[in-house]
């Protein structure tokens, strides 16, 4: 997968933050923002060999997977652009963890992607994003 950091720099986060939409749906990024604690209890709850959240984790990406869907299907967000504040919410933590922010960032994208304009329940959304993460971790192993 090509890197959507290369050549990404302050001037584009800013420009994908969408702050101006970010702003406008301010409320359902305050409840947005609850949902991975919430997520994380929930997704042990169902399966206990999920320990704490550690990079590249089963855990790690079912929340990247998990969150980026929920903060897409919630009413008055445009999936397209939480696709670009994706990119800069992750982009904070590239300096420093290169590799693990380019492939959070496609865990939040395969997240809204899975959104299909018909919100799934909080039980099904958890089940799939285990799912993900699970195959997805067992082919970084290979």
């Amino acid at each position: 997968m090509p890197n959507p950091y290369e050549n990404y720099g302050l001037l584009q986060m800013f420009k994908d933050a969408n702050i101006p939409h970010y702003l406008s749906n301010f409320g359902q990024a305050m409840k947005h923002a609850e949902m991975p604690e919430v997520y994380a209890r929930q997704l042990r709850e169902m399966y206990p060999e999920l320990d704490k959240r550690t990079d590249r984790g089963i855990l790690d990406m079912a929340l990247n997977y998990a969150g980026a869907y929920d903060f897409a299907a919630r009413e008055g967000i445009d999936p397209e652009k939480a696709k670009e504040m994706a990119r800069a919410y992750q982009y904070r933590d590239y300096k420093d963890r290169p590799e693990d922010t380019i492939q959070d960032y496609y865990e939040n994208v395969s997240g809204i992607n899975a959104f299909t304009g018909q919100r799934m329940s909080d039980e099904d959304l958890l089940r799939q994003a285990y799912e993900f993460a699970r195959q997805k971790y067992e082919a970084q192993k290979r």
